[in-house]
C-alpha cells in the first residue's frame, strides 16, 4: 500500500506500509519502505526502512507521509509499545537521518501534521493547530 508519493527533479519515491493481515484491525504489517520508483512505477531502489516485522515480537507499523517542503518524511507509528514509544519521528531525505522530534512545552500530545522549511505545523486532531519554529540541536 503506497501511503504517500513525491515527485522531485522527475524522479518519483514512494513510502510503502505493506502486508497488513487486518486493515480494520492493523494487527501485522510486514515492512515499511521508503523507496525510489522507476519511471513506469514499478521499484527501483529501498532507501530505508525495515522488513519482516512480523516476525519481531509485538505489534509493528508506521505511517509515513512527505513534508510539504519535500525535504523530509513525517514518520508515525501506529503502535506505542515499538520502540519509539509511539512518538512521531522525520526522515532527513537529504541523507537519509532520522531526527527525533522534542514537541514545545504544553504540546506533548500534539502530532505533526506538515513541515516547511524551518516550521513544523502541530495539531491536537481535535480543535488545535499550532505553527511552531525548528531548531536542530548539534550533538
Amino acid at each position: 500500500m503506497i501511503g504517500s508519493i513525491l515527485e522531485q527533479n522527475g524522479q518519483f519515491y514512494a513510502f510503502l506500509e505493506s502486508s497488513t493481515i487486518n486493515p480494520a484491525g492493523l494487527s501485522l504489517m510486514g515492512y515499511y519502505w521508503y523507496l525510489e520508483l522507476e519511471e513506469n512505477g514499478l521499484f527501483k531502489k529501498k532507501l530505508w526502512g525495515k522488513d519482516n516485522l512480523s516476525r519481531l515480537p509485538g505489534k509493528h507499523g508506521m505511517r509515513g507521509k512527505f513534508s510539504g517542503d519535500r525535504t523530509c518524511l513525517i514518520l508515525s507509528p501506529i503502535f506505542k509499545n515499538d520502540d519509539w514509544k509511539g512518538k512521531q519521528k522525520v526522515l532527513r531525505l537529504s541523507d537519509l537521518v532520522l531526527i527525533d522530534l522534542a514537541m514545545p512545552r504544553g504540546y506533548a500530545s500534539f502530532h505533526v501534521l506538515d513541515v516547511w522549511g524551518n516550521r513544523a505545523f502541530l495539531s491536537d486532531e481535535k480543535d488545535k493547530l499550532v505553527l511552531c519554529e525548528m531548531t536542530l540541536e548539534q550533538l
